[in-house]
This record gives structure tokens, C-alpha cells and sequence, in this order.
């Protein structure tokens, strides 16, 4: 369910639409704030729980596992629940493998598909003030964060928006939720954060199995 619900980190900021929370600094300098930790990093590794609801079939579902990201293009996002499933890219190829049904997608990445999916959203190098609109979205329950909604300017994604939580302290992102143009729900929370981890190369590598099919999905065709 990654890629119905979970793009570039490409934003854009205006006066917020909603009331500014108690002691939340204005919207044009929180997402400054967040820009210029953004920019110092490069990668990240985490925990992670998924919820998906919704959509056109109208399902629920909790999923956990473990995530890692390296920009530019690069990120694993290994589920460790009922339905073992891997996502991996390298930067230039996409590749989501469903052992259970024998199946590997293939989907080339490029600089004109990156922005336009949720799943990318973490990977790619970015600027928080031009392709966004950013609002203050209602408090979490955890007083310690703070939550902004992301309204992309193109046409081209395939999400309605993003809501990111945001630790107040260290700016780090402990929260995702985006909704697709079918109306399902994702949200991912992120726990035992480290960012800018050793990385190797290899970790963004996938290898087709043998006995797998393989599907090629080009979103440029």
C-alpha cells in the first residue's frame, strides 16, 4: 500500500488558512526552519508503523517495518508484518517485490515522476518554497510536534496533499499522512529516527529473483 498512499520534498509556502497554534511560530518561518534542516539531511533510518484506510475498496490495514532513505532517489522500505513486501529504489529504478505472489514491479524514476508521487516524498533533494502551499493543520495529541498540511500546485501527483509532523525541537519528521485521488488515507509514524546514517550502496540494490514475474510499470508510456 505504499503507492496508494506514500514524492519529492519539493514545497511551496503561503499565509497559513487555518489559526496559527498557541506558541507555533508564523507559517513562513517554520517552513524556513524546516527547509534549512531539511537540507542538512541527507538520509535518514527508522521504524515505522503504515495505517491505510479507504479507497476504492474500502480497506483497513496496520503494517510495520523498517525504512531507510538516502537522497538523492534511494530508499528500502522493508514491511515486517503478515504480508512480507520490499520497496526499493535506487535513484533510477523503482522495483516492489511481493514474494508471497511471486511478483517484482519494475518503475523507472526520473526527474519529471519523482514529484508527482507520494512515495518518493522523502528522497529527493528539494526546496520548501515552490511547489507548496503550507498550512498549520490541527495539533497532534503529542504536544512536542507540530503539524503542517501541503497542497501540491500541479495537476501531476497522485495525491491530494501531505501532512507532516514535525518535532518541535529538532524539526526531525516523526509523521506522514497523504491522501490519493481515490480517497484513501495513509499515514506512516516514524520512530528510532537516525538521521544521516552510515549507509552502503548496497542496501539500495535489488537483485530480481529467478522465479519471480516481472511487471514493468513506465508512468512515462
Amino acid at each position: 500500500m505504499l503507492f496508494l498512499g506514500i514524492t519529492s520534498f519539493l514545497f511551496f509556502y503561503s499565509a497559513s488558512t487555518l489559526a496559527q497554534p498557541l506558541g507555533a511560530p508564523p507559517i513562513e518561518q517554520l517552513v524556513k526552519d524546516l527547509q534549512k534542516k531539511y537540507s542538512s539531511v541527507h538520509g535518514f533510518s527508522a521504524n515505522f508503523e503504515h495505517r491505510y484506510s479507504g479507497g476504492l475498496i474500502r480497506i483497513s490495514i496496520t503494517e510495520k517495518g523498517i525504512v531507510h532513505i538516502e537522497k538523492p532517489g534511494k530508499m528500502r522500505w522493508i514491511y515486517e508484518t503478515a504480508e512480507d513486501k520490499v520497496y526499493v529504489s535506487d535513484g533510477r529504478t523503482l522495483y516492489a517485490h511481493f514474494p508471497a505472489d511471486r511478483q517484482v514491479i519494475v518503475t523507472p524514476i526520473s526527474a519529471e515522476t519523482q514529484g508527482s508521487t507520494a512515495g518518493l516524498f522523502l528522497t529527493a533533494d528539494g526546496d520548501l518554497s515552490e511547489d507548496f502551499t503550507a498550512s498549520y493543520e490541527e495539533p497532534p495529541e503529542a504536544e512536542q510536534s507540530w503539524r503542517i498540511r501541503l497542497t501540491p500546485h500541479s495537476d501531476d501527483t497522485d495525491y491530494e496533499w501531505i501532512i507532516l509532523t514535525i518535532d518541535r525541537l529538532s524539526l526531525s519528521i516523526t509523521g506522514l499522512s497523504t491522501e490519493d485521488m481515490q480517497g484513501g488515507q495513509s499515514t506512516y509514524i516514524f520512530t528510532d529516527l537516525k538521521e544521516n546514517p552510515d549507509l552502503p550502496d548496497s542496501l539500495f540494490q535489488f537483485d530480481i529473483p529467478e522465479n519471480a514475474d516481472v511487471i514493468s510499470n513506465n508512468p512515462l508510456n
